[in-house]
């Protein structure tokens, strides 16, 4: 079987798309089967097209970049049984076009959050979560546009492929999808090794890391740290904020408001390895989306025994995943965050929880993160549907 992967990103740069991507070129060969990839890519740090990893390069206007990227998967799907994609807009829609031109090759998407809600929280500041956006159907112009080139490429895929279950039950209930038309294949769980000991600090500190975007809920977090009792912990306490986007200034405006200045740090993306260094040495990592799909920054941190706030709106909460290290919390309310918070803290110091008694193990984890190899054996099972 000849697979082209088609990624909107791949390593170096980091993410859920680009983890899987790779992990199904390297390991499907193992399985008889052909891989080849294309993808979006910056020519200065990894841009040079190898036999069979090709770059489109981010450096020249969207219409030039989508043109280029269906022109390459035309080519390369010559030869192709599957155009695998890995998002509907970017990567989805011109690879739904050469699949056009080239009907013998099957089409599947992999979805892994939605583009169009993401929008309308960034843009209008539509500040609920994504059930509510399709429950409420009250689109832009732009979204409309949005909706309509989606479900053009949903209607010329064999398969849409979910890694949550959350995300899949929302698109077959609001986008009309049937349950025939869907899959769910969850996150790869990664091996990850930490050969240094966290380093001592003498401040206990709260981190996030990811895309600074409207629907994390960053401000949210923010304000319930201002709500923490800090007087009640032995060492001060900061909140560390890592990664880049469009939230950017409105967080540091929001952090001068509130007289936070002394307490919450924003720092600039990291690479995979430092990232991985950065959560090991934290006491406790937060994630309060409006809606979290399926988060591999929960997973990395779980796997290194570390404490998660976690929102409710999220793939774990909606399968019923327990574990010792979560704590879930009410996206909206600060005060529920901030309580939270502190009664993770206060179980970590005292003792009454630590990361042998959680972490990822398991047939509990397995509801929502899979082997590599649970991975590709699910992926060929649908593959050869």
């Amino acid at each position: 079987m000849k697979i082209l992967i088609c990624t909107g990103i791949y390593p170096p740069d980091i993410g859920g798309p680009a983890t899987q991507a790779k992990v199904l070129f390297e390991e499907l060969p193992k399985y008889q089967c052909q891989a080849k990839v294309v993808t979006y890519g910056d020519p200065a740090t990894g841009g040079l097209e190898s036999g069979s990893i090709f770059y489109i390069s981010r450096r020249q206007n969207i219409l030039f970049r989508y043109l280029k990227y269906f022109w390459k998967v035309f080519c390369l799907s010559k030869e192709a049984d599957i155009i695998y994609a890995f998002d509907l807009i970017s990567v989805g829609l011109p690879c739904a076009v050469a699949k056009i031109l080239r009907p013998r090759a099957k089409l599947f998407v992999r979805l892994g959050g939605d583009y169009q809600w993401e929008r309308a929280t960034q843009t209008r500041e539509y500040a609920k979560t994504l059930e509510q956006y399709y429950i409420d159907s009250k689109f832009s112009p732009s979204e409309k546009l949005i909706y309509f080139i989606t479900n053009f490429v949903i209607g010329r895929a064999s398969r849409i492929i979910f890694n949550a279950r959350l995300l899949k039950d929302i698109y077959v209930k609001y986008r009309g999808l049937s349950e025939d038309q869907t899959a769910v294949i969850g996150n790869i769980k990664q091996d990850i090794i930490i050969k240094t000991k966290p380093a001592t600090k003498d401040y206990i500190n709260i981190l996030f890391a990811g895309r600074l975007i409207a629907a994390r809920n960053l401000k949210n977090l923010i304000g319930a740290f201002a709500l923490i009792n800090k007087n009640v912990f032995p060492k001060k306490i900061e909140l560390e904020i890592i990664g880049n986007g469009p939230e950017k200034n409105g967080l540091e405006a929001e952090i001068g408001s509130l007289g936070m200045g002394d307490g919450v740090k924003i720092f600039p993306q990291l690479g995979r390895d430092e990232l991985l260094e950065k959560i090991n040495n934290s006491d406790l990592v937060a994630l309060v989306s409006l809606t979290e799909i399926n988060s591999n920054f929960m997973m990395e941190a779980l796997s290194l025994g570390k404490v998660v706030i976690l929102t409710e709106k999220s793939e774990p909460c909606y399968v019923g995943y327990k574990n010792a290290l979560i704590y879930y919390v009410n996206p909206f309310d600060k005060l529920d965050i901030a309580e939270k918070v502190e009664l993770a803290l206060g179980d970590l110091l005292s003792g009454r929880i630590n990361g042998t008694q959680g972490g990822l193990s398991g047939e509990e984890e397995e509801k929502i993160y899979l082997s590599a190899d649970q991975n590709i054996k699910s992926h060929l099972k649908i593959f050869n549907a």
